[in-house]
């Protein structure tokens, strides 16, 4: 089979967006939603069973206001970003396709826990967070993203501990 045949056969590839799948039944759903809900509201008033449009009309409300005090509840439970200072443990690459770049990460211990932060970082960051370096870390935890990772001075060592490790030299 030549090769031209095979692409005339095939057809051109149709790369989608991320989430595609998702994405438009939720397009269509938040498009015609609305008219079909207003639709049937007014199909009911205009047929004799204005109480139940009512109803309908007036659960739609309080969900709404439900819904934004659940938004502002969960808003006012996680801060805008939490800081730590931690140690890096371990680094790896995710090597990437032609879909998704090739991402850089770094495990950083913050010594408050049996688990560690699991962070993706610059590719310029990378070489400078080797495993064993301090580093001062902002994340926002409403989405588990770095916002900053900077390495930082090592903490001053105890007199008696740097003198003996002096006399083991």
């Amino acid at each position: 089979m030549d090769d031209s045949f095979a692409a005339l056969v095939r057809g051109p590839v149709t790369r989608y967006p991320r989430g595609f799948p998702f994405l438009f039944p939720l397009w269509l759903a938040i498009v015609f939603g609305p008219i079909l809900y207003f639709g049937a509201a007014i199909w009911l008033s205009t047929h004799g069973l204005v109480l139940l449009a009512e109803e309908m009309i007036g659960l739609v409300v309080a969900a709404a206001i439900a819904g934004g005090l659940v938004a502002l509840a969960r808003r006012a439970a996680f801060p805008r970003f939490a800081e730590f200072d931690g140690q890096v443990i371990r680094q790896w690459v995710i090597e990437g396709d032609d879909d998704t770049p090739t991402r850089h990460c770094v495990a950083v211990d913050a010594g408050t826990g049996s688990r560690a932060w699991a962070l993706t970082v610059t590719a310029a960051q990378y070489p400078v967070l080797t495993p064993g370096t301090f580093v001062h870390v902002q994340v926002n935890p409403r989405r588990n993203r770095p916002l900053s990772v900077q390495p930082t001075e090592p903490p001053p060592v105890a007199s008696r501990l740097a003198a003996f490790l002096a006399d083991q030299d």
